[in-house]
């Protein structure tokens, strides 16, 4: 993929490249969660650190390097499962992304190293404009977050589309499982894999205020497909997102691993958010509050093979609501409430929390 790009790029790079540079970013957030059961914590969702080193005639370097506490794992089964206290919290700090990229121009970049992959709206937002502290809860119960990979990645956009293509290991089917269907399968850290795979991103942003996006992956056991959108304009904020996956071999993959995993799974949600502040003459555009509310919904056992049983606690539905206080554009002040359902039982959640980014 790389000599082919390579050869057929007719625009030669750039000899008077911007000069050598570092550019240093981050992001952290710390929660304070409660449950309907009594069961609470004191965390840090998570802490990263971005660091870009622009070299000479279109030649890049990147680390993301990223400390996270476990997101809604916490908090996502208890009361539902009648679970005793909470996850340890201990966390884990790694190297996220770590990559070389050559740009030959505006359409066209070849990036290589370790990388996420751009499949669904989790693995590609961006933290801190985010209403919730965590990562979205429908999307990442079914496919990694972040979809960590070793791989090779086209990249470029040609006037209101953008794209991103890329080679990949595939994921390990041996790591898959009933409650959590492919998540956990990018968990070996060396890349190893038994075979390829391969996913592709097409954005739109011609619509004022607008991105559409349309992903994919695939590979010899797994298919997954996903649309989401946002809009950001005239004081709103709406995102949306439907994820749906297909194991080529579930029965005999349940049978390997000698545990049930679903044929299908499917994830959405919507979420709006209005800033209120822009109602008012002092605050519009010095500050913003925002008023939101999200309704998602997750099964990883959405269909199954002929021999597999249905878990009932692997299908959610989950309302949430809360407040985004943004004093500055780097930081905000966030208060959520959210209601889980699962097999007839309600869990409710009350977090408080901060965020910063730079």
């Amino acid at each position: 993929m790389v000599v082919v790009a390579l050869i057929s790029s007719s625009v030669k790079a750039e000899e008077n490249f911007e000069k050598t540079r570092l550019q240093i970013g981050g992001y952290a957030s710390f929660a304070m969660s409660r449950s309907s059961k009594g069961h609470g914590a004191y965390y840090v969702p998570k802490v990263s650190l971005n660091l870009d080193y622009t070299l000479n005639k279109g030649w890049k370097l990147g680390t993301v390097l990223v400390f996270d506490q476990g997101n809604t794992e916490s908090f996502k089964l208890i009361d539902v499962k009648d679970k005793d206290g909470i996850d340890s919290g201990e966390g884990s700090l790694d190297f996220e992304e770590a990559w070389i990229e050559k740009e030959f121009n505006e359409n066209l970049s070849i990036r290589a190293g370790k990388l996420v992959l751009p499949v669904g709206a989790v693995n590609i937002a961006d933290n801190h404009t985010q209403f919730s502290l965590f990562d979205a809860e429908e999307e990442q119960s079914i496919m990694p977050a972040a979809w960590k990979v070793f791989g090779v990645s086209l990249e470029g956009g040609f006037r209101d589309w953008e794209y991103q293509l890329m080679m990949t290991q595939s994921l390990n089917p041996t790591l898959f499982n009933g409650p959590t269907w492919i998540r956990e399968g990018i968990s070996n850290s060396l890349g190893k894999a038994d075979n390829y795979g391969g996913a592709l991103r097409v954005d739109y942003n011609g619509i004022s205020g607008m991105r559409l996006g349309v992903s994919g992956y695939i590979d010899k056991n797994v298919s997954l497909g996903s649309f989401d959108m946002e809009y950001d304009d005239n004081n709103w904020i709406v995102r949306g997102n439907i994820d749906y996956g297909h194991l080529h071999n579930s029965l005999g993959i349940s049978r390997t691993i000698e545990t049930e995993v679903g044929k299908n799974a499917l994830a959405y949600a919507v979420e709006a958010g209005y800033d209120i502040f822009s109602q008012f003459q002092k605050l519009k555009g010095q500050q913003k509050m925002y008023l939101y509310a999200h309704y998602g919904y997750y099964n990883t056992m959405e269909s199954v093979s002929k021999g597999i049983e249905v878990d009932p606690l692997s299908k959610k539905n989950i309302f949430s609501c809360g407040i985004n206080y943004r004093p500055i554009s780097a930081v905000t002040v966030r208060a959520e409430y959210l209601n889980r359902h699962c097999d007839g039982n309600n869990q409710h959640v009350t977090t408080l929390g901060l965020s910063y980014s730079f």
